[in-house]
């Protein structure tokens, strides 16, 4: 199945996405993808336990995609129908999974997953489909909790500290956390601190799956000098007033946009949990560079 996706599906998607509507494109490769992310489930679940009738919900709001997804104007002005909402959703969500499985993620013994900066709840909302398991979604912005609890029943959201600890987990709470596009708008300082706090929180041998920004992000935000810069420096911090901030970081969805180098990662993240795999943004399906961690 992957290598018809991989070679024969997604090169037609390509011929055809500037042909034909952008709504016909993106609703074709939800439905596809949501289809692969349910066999996946009943292959590696069980099919008694895998939820097949829920409805997707709501896409985010404006709003919720100016805070937690936009790094300029251009692409907060780009139309973003809510198909591609969810085909990037249950894109991403498979190929969690399809990472996290040959690691010894066991999908049959997992009874928690926390999702640590939900967001609109786009990633916790898709593992609804599991029956048995506690889904936690936690979030430093309010307004992005407030939607997630009218928007996505089923989970139970908490707002969180910007230092840790997570009230309303009591220690090794979660088989997987979820954090995306968190620890990249998390100050170098702090980023020990939160990782710890994973640490705790997690079962033993459980697993943190998180991001860090990319050269893609490099290149868009620091400019032709950003790679040169981030070998130099090792690390750069910017805030809502510095240039080449993300638009989402401006207008209050964090407070700092965080740029490491690979062995600044490498040091920091591996020096409390275990270094699983390090995938470049090239290679994860989110955009972004992925670390698969796992408490040992």
């Amino acid at each position: 199945m992957d290598a018809v996706h991989n070679y024969v599906l997604r090169p037609i998607r390509r011929i055809l996405q500037p042909v034909l509507p952008q709504d016909i494109v993106y609703d074709a490769s939800h439905k596809y993808v949501r289809r692969r992310y349910l066999d996946l489930l009943d292959e590696h679940l069980s099919p008694e336990w895998v939820n097949r009738y829920l409805t997707d919900g709501s896409a985010m709001s404006n709003r919720l995609r100016l805070l937690t997804r936009t790094l300029d104007k251009e692409m907060f002005e780009t139309r973003y129908p809510d198909s591609q909402f969810f085909y990037e959703s249950y894109r991403q969500v498979f190929h969690f999974f399809k990472i996290l499985i040959p690691h010894g993620f066991n999908l049959r013994t997992c009874g928690s997953i926390l999702d640590f900066g939900c967001g609109s709840g786009r990633i916790i909302r898709l593992y609804r489909y599991m029956s048995g398991v506690r889904l936690v979604g936690a979030d430093a912005n309010p307004e992005c909790i407030a939607y997630c609890r009218e928007q996505v029943p089923g989970c139970e959201f908490h707002i969180n500290d910007l230092e840790p600890p997570l009230a309303f987990a009591k220690g090794n709470d979660f088989d997987l956390i979820i954090s995306l596009s968190v620890f990249t708008h998390i100050p170098l300082g702090q980023q020990i601190v939160w990782l710890q706090e994973m640490k705790r929180v997690l079962k033993p041998k459980g697993f943190l799956l998180c991001t860090v920004v990319g050269f893609s992000h490099i290149d868009a935000q620091l400019g032709a000098e950003g790679r040169t810069m981030i070998q130099e420096k090792g690390e750069i911090t910017l805030g809502k007033d510095d240039p080449g901030v993300s638009l989402s970081t401006q207008v209050g969805g964090s407070n700092f946009d965080v740029f490491q180098r690979r062995d600044r990662v490498i040091e920091v993240f591996g020096g409390v949990l275990r270094l699983v795999d390090y995938i470049p943004s090239s290679r994860s399906p989110i955009g972004q560079d992925l670390l698969v961690l796992q408490k040992t």
